[in-house]
């Protein structure tokens, strides 16, 4: 049966807007999800910052109760980033069973190596991201500068979403509509060449 040139039209104008509207609904959740993630890494950062004003920097009873109730590693550092001081193991974002902050920490490159530690030292106070993927660990780090020089420097760490798996299918969905749409597109001109 043949297909005139206007019935070919409003076919693909139909399958292209239902395309379109499936690739915009499946793409809201993966909008919302990031959107998300970016608030709550938006609130980790402001809380870090806080952070040091909560306990004396310099007082280990307080910076071991800090670091427990905190779920945080409080470390002092001497002026070539060398440990001076450091608390305890913890669980990170409040998951016991999973692996410490120390074992994250660990698969990380050394504290003196660290930009954010190199510029504590030298005056400034920076901010770290580290993330595990094998782990879906992130490790977030303040080192701020201390008078007597050094650095204090705290770490923590938080369980990363499993969306990301998700996501990527999804966007490979997205991606195999945007080839049906164009394998479409051309099959329609070459359909329409014909006549």
């Amino acid at each position: 049966m043949a297909m005139s040139v206007r019935e070919a039209r409003q076919r693909f104008l139909r399958w292209s807007q239902i395309a379109m509207v499936v690739v915009l609904v499946l793409a809201v959740p993966v909008g919302v999800a990031a959107y998300r993630e970016h608030q709550g890494a938006r609130a980790r950062v402001a809380w870090l910052e806080h952070l040091p004003f909560t306990f004396g920097a310099f007082d280990d009873r307080q910076c071991d109760q800090a670091a427990a109730r905190e779920h945080v590693i409080i470390a002092r550092l001497g002026m070539t980033g060398a440990t001076l001081y450091r608390t305890k193991a913890v669980f990170p974002a409040f998951e016991p069973g999973g692996p410490t902050l120390d074992e994250v920490d660990a698969e990380m490159p050394p504290w003196p190596a660290r930009e954010e530690v190199r510029a504590a030292i030298g005056g400034n106070v920076r901010f770290g991201c580290y993330r595990s993927d094998e782990r879906l660990v992130e490790l977030l780090t303040l080192a701020q500068p201390v008078p007597e020089g050094g650095a204090l420097y705290i770490v923590t760490g938080a369980h990363l979403r499993r969306w990301r798996a998700p996501l990527a299918a999804l966007g490979g969905l997205e991606g195999g509509l945007a080839l049906f749409w164009l394998l479409n597109a051309a099959l329609l001109r070459w359909r329409l060449g014909e006549r």
